[in-house]
């Protein structure tokens, strides 16, 4: 896990908390060491119970690469449910997920 990828994810967090525009998660969608993908929770300021962070992040960087195929992309998420999430990601073809606390244990490949 890098680091400064992790902090970008916090950072938009916190950001997007402040301005009253969603909860304190944010996510980033990382590929070849760019960023390609950011989102943060939504779930309350856009009545969507499907906003969570790591879903709009992955909605963001298939927009931007204008594919839904991430197997070479790998996501940072603030505060996520490793397991439940791993399960959704799945079908995107994620490479690799990581969370402050899989970071203690390397990430996790799906």
């Amino acid at each position: 896990m890098k680091t400064e990828f992790m902090r970008a994810a916090i950072r938009l967090s916190l950001q997007k908390m402040r301005r009253g525009d969603g909860g304190p998660f944010g996510a980033v969608v990382v590929r070849r060491g760019k960023i390609v993908g950011r989102g943060w929770n939504r779930v309350t300021s856009a009545n969507d119970p499907t906003a969570h962070a790591e879903v709009t992040a992955i909605r963001d960087a298939c927009r931007r690469l204008k594919t839904f195929r991430l197997e070479d992309c790998e996501i940072y998420a603030v505060a996520s449910r490793v397991r439940c999430a791993s399960l959704r990601f799945t079908g995107h073809g994620l490479g690799k997920f990581s969370t402050p606390r899989a970071a203690r244990c390397g990430g996790h490949r799906l």
